[in-house]
């Protein structure tokens, strides 16, 4: 079993502090059978994933309301080293209202001008998403906002009756990863990794 620490910081002030580690870390094939390659290092396989996270602000999240029904949304989104992916919505949005019923969530990112025939990069995240409480929004929007330096400045224009002046922040949190990073682990190799935090 590969452990890794990658973080020591977690949520909000007076919040018990967690670390976060990588754990079960594999290699795995297309197919998802396993891969004779090594496992990485959980600080490889960190480092890759912040790069995916940092070479593009948006993402796709799916939901999903029953085994049946699964909806799929983009949006803008910023992270915190532990992996922690913050979003902003309207919470009447179809997505906001199906992780009122199940707060099961998928993510996905990558950088969407890569071209077919290079090394592709893109990960995807598996957890849950719950819309952030008052007492920790100071701390999410200051995260939000060293992403988006425009964020503090749209919201003060914002004038009543604005739809916006209802949005939400959403925190993601993952318990497992799927990574494709070609230049760094090889072709068509994925490494999957769980998330656990302990105190």
């Amino acid at each position: 079993m590969a452990l890794v620490c990658f973080s020591l910081r977690h949520g909000s002030p007076g919040e018990v502090r967690m670390r976060t580690l990588l754990v079960n870390i594999r290699v795995v094939s297309t197919d998802g059978t396993p891969h004779s390659s090594e496992p990485p290092t959980g600080h490889r396989v960190h480092a890759a994933v912040l790069r995916v996270l940092d070479c593009t602000p948006l993402c796709a999240w799916a939901t999903v309301a029953s085994p049946c029904e699964a909806h799929i949304n983009i949006g803008y989104f910023s992270h915190s080293p532990e992996l922690h992916l913050y979003l902003m919505s309207h919470p009447r949005s179809l997505h906001c209202q199906k992780l009122v019923i199940n707060p099961s969530m998928a993510v996905s990112v990558f950088d969407s001008t890569q071209n077919w025939n290079e090394p592709g990069r893109g990960v995807q995240f598996f957890g849950s998403c719950k819309q952030v409480a008052e007492a920790d929004k100071p701390q999410v929007e200051g995260v939000y906002s060293k992403r988006y330096e425009a964020y503090q400045a749209w919201k003060a224009n914002l004038r009543g009756g604005d739809p916006a002046l209802n949005y939400r922040f959403y925190r993601f949190i993952p318990d497992r990863l799927k990574i494709l990073d070609e230049p760094e682990f090889g072709d068509a190799i994925f490494v999957v990794a769980e998330i656990a935090r302990v105190s």
